[in-house]
């Protein structure tokens, strides 16, 4: 495991942004696309009321990411 964290380093602050703002995404086209607006049985995956503690959350992740990063992104030293 640590050699595959190695093996992504420059790259894990863009990976882990990317997986943090899919289920925003997600509730978003949802909203947006008629297709998938009119299917019932797909759910929120984050409930509105739960919204800006994740932006927060989010935001403080990212915050903390550039803080220990070393390398710029989407390089390797």
């Amino acid at each position: 495991m640590k050699a595959l964290i190695n093996r992504l380093r420059g790259w894990r602050t863009l990976i882990l942004a990317t997986v943090l703002g899919l289920a925003p995404l997600w509730d978003v086209l949802k909203e947006v696309l008629p297709i998938l607006a009119t299917d019932p049985n797909l759910p929120r995956l984050i409930p509105e009321a739960w919204m800006p503690a994740y932006s927060l959350a989010v935001t403080l992740v990212m915050i903390w990411m550039r803080l220990i990063t070393t390398t710029p992104a989407g390089r390797r030293p």
